[in-house]
């Protein structure tokens, strides 16, 4: 895990987001990609999949939780309604962190 520290990612609440997930490694367990508030999953809405928009059948709002194969990439939109704290989260396989963001809600 990356002992950078970084400033927060911040946001507005009642604004839209778009957050682009993508694996470049080259042949790494596949990650999971979470976005939290505590411990549970906040939820977004899928839009994309490989650069493509999603039928509106695909496009559903769900929990922020999502596994990324190597060469994935995915797209979703988020639009937090409280102000808070949030943390974007990178697990591998086993639950072990590989990177964590925490991310502001004002």
């Amino acid at each position: 895990m990356s002992k950078c520290r970084r400033e927060p990612l911040s946001l507005k609440a009642g604004l839209k987001y778009r957050f682009r997930l993508i694996n470049i490694t080259p042949n790494n367990p596949t990650p999971q990609v979470s976005l939290l508030a505590g411990s549970s999953p906040v939820r977004w809405r899928a839009v994309a999949k490989d650069g493509m928009d999603l039928p509106s059948t695909q496009a559903l709002e769900r929990d922020a939780r999502q596994v990324v194969s190597v060469g994935e990439t995915f797209d979703f939109e988020f639009e937090p309604a409280l102000k808070g704290d949030l943390r974007l989260e990178v697990l591998r396989p086993g639950n072990r962190t590989l990177a964590v963001a925490e991310v502001q809600v004002r």
